[in-house]
């Protein structure tokens, strides 16, 4: 059983077409109808069965949230 959560076509799909698999993407790569945005603070977990669950696990915003200044230029490169 593959679920794909993100991409369902090209090779990093086909790949996993016949391996127990789930594929979290941070952005949309296709029109795959279960693909989302997760919530701030989300927390997604996938069980053994592969099962997918997700809950906020961190209701409040960041107390000191990150800026590109606070990153390093690799870092903060990959973010722009």
């Amino acid at each position: 059983m593959c679920r794909l959560f993100g991409m369902t076509s090209g090779p990093r799909a086909e790949a996993l077409a016949d391996l127990p698999s789930v594929v979290v993407a941070s952005e949309r790569l296709d029109e795959h109808p279960q693909w989302r945005l997760m919530l701030p603070g989300e927390l997604l977990r996938v069980g053994p069965d592969l099962r997918v669950t997700s809950q906020v696990a961190l209701p409040d915003p960041p107390a000191r949230p990150l800026a590109l200044a606070d990153l390093h230029a690799q870092a903060a490169a990959s973010q722009t």
